[in-house]
């Protein structure tokens, strides 16, 4: 080596080799390489964070989306949702940092869950589909075998499906990381998918029975309406094995009430017109699923049945607008005397023609029904793809008006069709409620058909102050319009009784315009040996009488106060009720507390409606601004939900 000395220098300094200028130059430049694919891994990071994050963002709301239009039972919907949603999942996890960046890689297989789940909505939305849109071929046309093949495969779908939800449960906390998501996303879809399943396992062993299952709709006719819909004067039997209807026999009630020697006690706005209870008086109560109990009861007590020891699995409520409906869409039919029955005039035509075969004392008057229901049958067998879809438009329809309702003895049956609130149950109001709740429920009591001539007026006005006193001012019109018909059943003075059903714990202010009506007793019942229902015994037992307003009685029913009283409207003239109570809240108002107004509908009633929300002094609704909000309908769903 050779040494030397730099002038200026403080102190001699050794020129390095050139090998080691070599290593000194490898190693900067590794340190920028390094440097670099930091930099190249940080700004990867984040991009692809945010990729996926975008991608969370923008397709997780049409995830809720397509839930939410499955639990309505609206599947073509949901079935675009997540077709759409499947094409929008473009994997964003080819990215490099995703291959080796722990917290991207543990949520990109989060993500990839997620597209799995997604994937498998949309296959169990599509089997849905195809059951729904086989429906009728596969339990009127004897498919049942089909039927059984495509619930199990519907079954093999919801495991595949739960099984996946569980495995994103397990890594959803890492999408968290990535965006502001609600870590709870896809749990409608988990909880919908458990129900379902618990539904289908115990259907599909109901159906795949040797022996026959039995269930009876009821026909509940609007034109004598009665709290859960209308009037049973007919019933239709049917009988279910292996999957397949095997018979559909439609009958009078009187047939099953003329072999009925139960003696029980009636609720006494009956024993106005009857002595003793029978199943065409027993759907006496708004909640469906204690009339259809008690109408099925009293059917398996007649002779009718036990003779051949038919025990019924459940009930259905079926309005006049669902035939009507179907007629709209399967066409007219023509019966064997050359009437046409159709949309427009079914209920109408049918009434007609079986109080002219009272008229005639045929054997049978009611036979047209038993004439009409095959053909309407064949009807629905025989839809098009087009009709299919108008057809399940309009159940959906039914099912939020109330016009079809479920009943099953069977607790899992029964469980899945309250929740997805199709079995007519009434609302339930949670503890330290802060809303206000109301029902109006008619029954015709000796009042002819008149009720589709009785044209109804609610006005309800509510005013609320600022230390949580709701005041109430309730005013119903009811017209009679039979004068407008041909026929002298709708001609009738319309005899009616109405409950009002309100939160408990009201107090009555001041009434006007019922008909004062005392009912005695027909006859001594414990002397004739009659027994009393438990439930009306609990019902009738909490009755509190009004010195001040003789027409009207106050009693406790399906944990709601329950306001009583008689009205009679006679043809061309009107009637008013007017009802005034409060209720004091759990606590007084502040700025941005909720309100919650329920409205609940009785099943087949037709009437037009007004209410007036009045915030306290000072204070303004949310939705409109303004201190007053207003909601006119002539068409309200079977139960209005209004959070304010």
């Amino acid at each position: 080596m050779k040494l030397y000395f730099r002038e200026g220098a403080g102190e001699p300094r050794v020129r390095p080799s050139l090998q080691r200028q070599i290593w000194r130059g490898l190693g900067w430049a590794t340190l920028l390489v390094f440097l670099f694919l930091g930099g190249v891994f940080v700004v990867g990071f984040y991009y692809s964070r945010e990729k996926l994050a975008n991608y969370l963002s923008s397709n997780l709301q049409e995830f809720e989306s397509g839930i939410s239009d499955l639990r309505l039972l609206n599947t073509p919907e949901a079935e675009k949702k997540f077709s759409d949603l499947k094409e929008n999942l473009n994997n964003p996890l080819d990215d490099f940092s995703f291959k080796f960046l722990p917290l991207l890689k543990t949520s990109g297989k989060a993500y990839l869950s997620f597209q799995t789940l997604t994937t498998q909505a949309l296959a169990l939305v599509q089997e849905i589909t195809l059951l729904r849109d086989n429906f009728f071929k596969f339990i009127f046309a004897g498919k049942g075998g089909e039927l059984l093949a495509e619930l199990k495969k519907i079954q093999g779908v919801l495991d595949d499906l739960l099984n996946e939800s569980a495995r994103l449960t397990s890594s959803i906390v890492e999408l968290k990381n990535l965006a502001p998501i609600d870590l709870g996303f896809y749990l409608p879809l988990h909880s919908q998918a458990l129900e379902l399943q618990s539904f289908l396992n115990f259907l599909i062993s109901w159906l795949d029975s040797p022996v026959n299952r039995y269930l009876a709709l009821f026909l509940q006719n609007p034109s004598e309406v009665r709290p859960s819909g209308g009037f049973i004067g007919s019933f239709a039997e049917l009988t279910l094995k292996e999957g397949i209807v095997k018979d559909v026999q439609v009958y009078d009630i009187n047939d099953v009430d003329r072999e009925l020697e139960l003696k029980i006690v009636p609720p006494k706005p009956i024993q106005a017109i009857a002595s003793r209870w029978k199943a065409a008086d027993a759907n006496w109560f708004f909640d469906f699923h204690n009339s259809a109990l008690k109408v099925l009861e009293f059917m398996e007590a007649s002779k009718f049945y036990t003779r051949n020891s038919v025990v019924f699995d459940g009930a259905v409520g079926i309005s006049a607008r669902v035939v009507s409906d179907i007629l709209s869409i399967i066409g007219p039919i023509t019966l064997k005397n050359g009437k046409l029955i159709d949309a427009n005039n079914f209920l109408t035509e049918i009434q007609k023609q079986i109080e002219l075969g009272r008229d005639a004392n045929l054997s049978y008057p009611k036979g047209i029904l038993q004439e009409l229901t095959p053909k309407v049958v064949s009807g629905l067998v025989n839809l098009t793809l087009e009709q299919k879809q108008k057809i399940f438009s309009l159940v959906e329809e039914w099912l939020r008006e109330k016009d079809l309702m479920f009943y099953f003895k069977n607790p899992e049956f029964q469980k899945f069709f309250e929740s997805y609130n199709l079995a007519g149950r009434l609302y339930k109001l949670p503890r330290n409620f802060i809303g206000d709740y109301l029902a109006l429920v008619n029954a015709n009591l000796g009042g002819g058909k008149t009720d589709i001539f009785i044209k109804q007026n609610l006005l309800f006005q509510s005013q609320l102050d600022e230390e949580g006193t709701v005041s109430n001012h309730l005013s119903l019109v009811r017209e009679h319009l039979g004068n407008l018909a041909k026929d002298s059943w709708y001609k009738v003075p319309n005899q009616n009784y109405l409950r009002i059903f309100t939160p408990k714990e009201v107090r009555l202010q001041n009434t006007s315009g019922a008909l004062e009506k005392k009912i005695q007793p027909p006859l001594n019942y414990e002397k004739n040996g009659y027994l009393p229902d438990p439930l009306v015994v609990k019902i009738e037992s909490t009755a509190k009488e009004f010195l001040n307003h003789p027409s009207l009685t106050a009693f406790e029913e399906s944990e709601k106060n329950v306001f009583g009283m008689w009205s009679r409207v006679e043809i061309k003239k009107s009637s008013k009720i007017v009802v005034d109570y409060t209720r004091t809240l759990p606590s007084s108002f502040k700025d941005g507390d909720a309100y919650q107004f329920i409205f609940e509908k009785q099943p087949g009633s037709s009437s037009s409606y007004k209410f007036e929300l009045s915030a306290p002094v000072g204070f303004k609704w949310q939705e409109n601004n303004l201190p007053v909000f207003e909601y006119d309908t002539a068409d309200p769903p079977g139960r209005r939900p209004t959070d304010y």
